[in-house]
């Protein structure tokens, strides 16, 4: 059986600080690039930016609103002409294909926003499992103490 510790790079503890982390990279690439973005696309934004702000990363329905935004981001993206994308010569060196600064801009939103959400969910998740758990364990100690009543 796997056992967790201080160094398992799985840890929650590591997962949630890369999320803390993400989530401080989000707000900044959201402040870099939020003028690339029309007015109706940067409500939803800046809504999910205050919920993760008054609520914390970890909640679970926060994180499914992520989804959403995610799915507006992605059809601004298109709207602006696309995401530059990276191709890269026999020689393994790297440059960019098509796409608008525009569409770069908010794409970099974009890819820190799904980059918090899945580091968050994932903490989001254990701790959730760790609540079932012991909701089980709990109910299964319950079931074993005999009922003085009957």
């Amino acid at each position: 059986m796997h056992r967790p510790n201080r160094r398992d790079p799985h840890s929650i503890q590591d997962r949630a600080t890369r999320a803390v982390a993400a989530h401080r990279a989000l707000i900044a690439a959201s402040r870099e690039n939020l003028s690339a973005l029309p007015m109706v696309d940067r409500v939803p934004l800046a809504r999910v930016l205050a919920e993760l702000d008054r609520r914390g990363c970890f909640e679970p329905d926060v994180l499914g609103t992520a989804d959403a935004v995610i799915a507006r981001l992605q059809a601004a993206m298109a709207r602006a002409g696309g995401a530059p994308v990276r191709r890269w010569t026999e020689q393994g060196e790297g440059y960019l294909v098509g796409g608008t600064e525009t569409g770069r801009r908010i794409g970099c939103i974009r890819d820190a926003l799904r980059r918090f959400q899945r580091e968050a969910q994932a903490v989001a998740d254990r701790l959730e499992a760790e609540a079932q758990l012991a909701r089980r364990r709990a109910a299964a100690a319950g079931d074993g103490v005999a009922d003085d009543g009957a």
